[in-house]
């Protein structure tokens, strides 16, 4: 049976431990979604408590896809009081209470109370569908049994490789947003595994002492160019920093959306998704 919490309920769930939201007057518990929501988890804390369904619907913050919705739906721990589903159970109480014998009434009355303490107190010690939330990922055998796509609990490049899904039904299936709470594995090889998954300090550890040397090349001369100075090296650091951002930009935005263009292939699909399908696909992979 479906729960009911107040606003004022919801309101006290605002941290990023403890994070509840109200969608369509259902409370959804996104706690365990609060750091891995593609937007950053400001965007969610900033509504933390409150009701967000006109903020899903509108396009110009962020209009959410059908995925995005069947994953919110996995977090649904109860209904909002004074929606229409608690109008609706009113409804019905009063019209059996109405026709039933005292007898009935009184058990009846009995009942509605033991329910309402047994809400009071799972909602203060919180229940077992709010610790799931906490731990919210895509229930794996469900999503291969629904959709016939691939199996997150396996190596997913060989999965893809030999499944010859058609053109329309993998981009309709990369482009539905599946989580997990661990990095998913691409490769059946161990030794390939390891380059699949990059610390975001290892960026910095490879490339700055590059970016050092090849800065400081540049104000010397180097071997065969002229010596820049300070000014004039930092200038031009700045330019190919924004022009890369825009070229990676325009890389990302154009290059990567052109599904209409690719074949219809196990070689396309493949390759798309190793590109970039896999960043629809998993969205927040860690």
């Amino acid at each position: 049976m479906s729960k009911f919490y107040s606003h004022e309920e919801v309101a006290r769930h605002t941290s990023a431990t403890d994070c509840w939201v109200i969608h369509e007057n259902k409370i959804y518990n996104v706690s365990g979604f609060v750091a891995d929501h593609p937007g950053g988890e400001e965007f969610i804390l900033d509504h933390a408590g409150k009701d967000v369904t006109q903020l899903m619907k509108d396009e110009l913050e962020h209009l959410h896809s059908e995925g995005a919705y069947e994953m919110l739906d996995e977090l649904f721990i109860g209904h909002l009081e004074g929606s229409s589903s608690t109008t609706a159970k009113a409804t019905t109480t009063t019209t059996t209470t109405t026709t039933a014998t005292t007898t009935t009434t009184t058990t009846a009355t009995a009942t509605t109370a033991s329910t309402t303490t047994q809400r009071s107190t799972k909602s203060s010690s919180g229940t077992e569908d709010e610790k799931d939330s906490m731990n919210f990922s895509t229930d794996i055998a469900a999503d291969v049994k629904k959709e016939k796509f691939l199996d997150l609990s396996k190596p997913l490049l060989y999965q893809l490789w030999k499944a010859n899904y058609p053109k329309d039904f993998y981009m309709k299936q990369v482009h539905i947003p599946r989580h997990l709470p661990y990095s998913a594995r691409v490769f059946e090889s161990d030794f390939l595994e390891v380059f699949s998954r990059t610390p975001w300090w290892l960026v910095p550890i490879l490339w700055l002492p590059v970016v050092a040397v090849m800065f400081s090349w540049s104000i010397e001369g180097g071997e065969s160019a002229g010596a820049l100075s300070l000014e004039m090296a930092g200038s031009v650091f700045l330019i190919g920093t924004l022009s890369w951002s825009l070229a990676e930009y325009s890389i990302h935005r154009f290059l990567f959306h052109v599904d209409d263009l690719l074949p219809d292939s196990t070689y396309s699909n493949v390759a798309h998704f190793l590109l970039h399908g896999i960043h629809h696909y998993l969205p927040m992979d860690r």
